[in-house]
């Protein structure tokens, strides 16, 4: 069996003359780019830079992931063509954290106001739900 390293597993390496690449996590707006212009990449993104003094007329989210180079957007587009994720906003992120909280809560208090009526199956169905939410005193 071959030894796995940091480094391997970090991103793009060589390791014993496989190159892994890391899949890279976008913006929707930069996966919406990528997915209209994959077909024919280098020249769209050609294009694409070779009008960037009109693009930054309409400055959108897609525009500032190409001018910041701490994102290495050149690196990250090529990577693309082998996978990728898309980053959840922000937003979204919370709405579903709070949600999952909410859900939580009404089933620790549902066990609570009803543990002499309900069920032992009952009640362990309700901590495996409170468990799978990943929140609150059973988890």
């Amino acid at each position: 069996m071959k030894k796995i390293t940091q480094e391997y597993v970090e991103g793009v390496k060589d390791h014993n003359g496989l190159t892994v690449i890391k899949a890279p996590i976008v913006s929707e707006a930069v996966a919406n780019w990528f997915e209209e212009n994959k077909n024919n990449l280098e020249v769209n993104l050609f294009y694409y830079i070779y009008n960037l003094d009109e693009k930054r007329e309409n400055e959108d989210n897609f525009f500032a992931f190409i001018v910041d180079d701490y994102v290495k957007p050149l690196e990250t587009l090529v990577s693309m063509q082998y996978g990728y994720y898309v980053q959840k906003e922000a937003s979204e992120r919370r709405a579903a954290s709070s949600a999952k909280k909410e859900f939580a809560r009404e089933l620790q208090n549902l066990i609570n106001n009803h543990k002499g009526n309900l069920s032992k199956a009952t009640v362990l169905n309700y901590i495996e739900q409170i468990e799978d939410v990943g929140i609150g005193i059973y988890s």
